[in-house]
């Protein structure tokens, strides 16, 4: 039975360790409750590399980092695109149609207030 240190620590014996998936880096957060001390432990953040774990849900494959550059760089392109024919074209076409009526009605049938 563990015994509780001088700085007052305890030890989890190895087969709850194993049991409940508490590794070095879990965070112990703890309350008492009708008078006795509960732990919950949270998991540490990985340190596993994430590489390849999409992989099952994809055909995309991407030989190197090249590619993957490449890859990166069309999609911003493509998000500017998208972006530009969502947002900016429409002004800028409304500006296009104001000139095209300044230039046949003048400036003031084109709503404008240049003299």
């Amino acid at each position: 039975m563990p015994k509780v240190g001088p700085k007052g620590q305890v030890v989890i014996s190895k087969e709850i360790r194993e049991a409940l998936g508490i590794v070095p880096g879990s965070v112990a957060i703890e309350r008492v409750v009708d008078g006795k001390v509960e732990i919950t432990f949270l998991r540490p953040k990985h340190r596993r590399s994430l590489y390849g774990v999409l992989a099952p849900y994809t055909t995309v494959s991407l030989p190197d980092e090249d590619a993957m550059r490449d890859a990166i760089e069309s999609a911003q392109g493509i998000a500017a695109v998208e972006r530009w024919n969502e947002t900016l074209k429409p002004d800028t076409e409304r500006r296009g149609e104001l000139r095209r009526v300044a230039e046949e009605e003048g400036p003031f049938a084109a709503g404008t207030d240049d003299a």
